[in-house]
This record gives structure tokens, C-alpha cells and sequence, in this order.
């Protein structure tokens, strides 16, 4: 462990910061928002966006209700969804993703639109890409 007056790299780069995860129900999004919201990263705020409001109350609940914590009902697809989530982001993970080769391969336009359209708009919505 680091003396006390080391100041980590997780402190400097993350202090303040407010974090978008795309997905952040799912397995990537679940993990990566409880590690953000540990104390030594002292991050500002956390945006989520997903479509299940219930598995955005699960997840909720597993984040003992963080103030820090916002959760939009969206999906990728909606690039004015996207817009509004993203306000104000400085970091931006995108986990969002139909990621079941069986699901894909019975549903391809949805894999298409989700993956494919879906990430286009993150792009566009992040302003990463105009």
C-alpha cells in the first residue's frame, strides 16, 4: 500500500470527473460503475444509460443508492437520448452492445441497428465524431 502522502494516478486522473457508461447494466457496465464509484477515485458524477428500469433499480440497490449516481432509460439507438445523457461528460465507456453470437445471428437487423447505428450515434452524441 502507497504511504498517504502518494498521490495515485487514479486520484489525479479521475477527481471531479463526470463518467457516462452506455449499457451500464450489463456485466461490463455493472462492474466498471462499482469500481468508479469507489471513494479513491472521487469521481463527480456517473451517468448510465440502459433500457430496463428494472435492471437499473437492481443496479440501484447494489450501489447502496450513490448520490453520484444518474440513470437514463434510452437506448443507443436514440441519438437525442444519447445527447441529453451525455451532457456534461468528460469520460464516456461504451458498453452498450448486443454481444449473443445466437442473438445476432436470429436477430441480425437488430444487431445491426444496435451495434452498428448504435455506436455511430454514441460517436455523434459524445461529439466525438460530427
Amino acid at each position: 500500500m502507497p504511504p498517504d502522502n502518494l498521490v495515485s494516478m487514479q486520484n489525479i486522473f479521475w477527481r471531479g470527473a463526470s463518467v457516462a457508461i452506455t449499457g451500464i447494466t450489463g456485466s461490463l457496465g455493472t462492474a466498471l460503475s462499482k469500481e468508479l464509484l469507489k471513494p479513491e477515485y472521487n469521481i463527480s458524477r456517473l451517468v448510465g444509460i440502459s433500457r430496463k428500469w428494472q435492471d437499473q433499480d437492481r443496479l440501484r440497490h447494489e450501489l447502496d443508492n450513490d448520490d453520484r449516481l444518474r440513470l437514463f432509460i434510452g437506448d443507443i439507438r436514440d441519438v437525442d437520448r444519447l445527447k441529453l445523457a451525455f451532457d456534461g461528460i468528460e469520460y464516456l465507456f461504451h458498453a452498450a452492445a448486443l454481444k449473443d453470437v445466437k442473438s445476432c445471428w436470429y436477430n441480425p437487423v437488430e444487431a445491426l441497428t444496435i451495434n452498428g447505428i448504435g455506436t455511430v450515434n454514441v460517436l455523434q452524441a459524445s461529439r466525438l465524431w460530427c
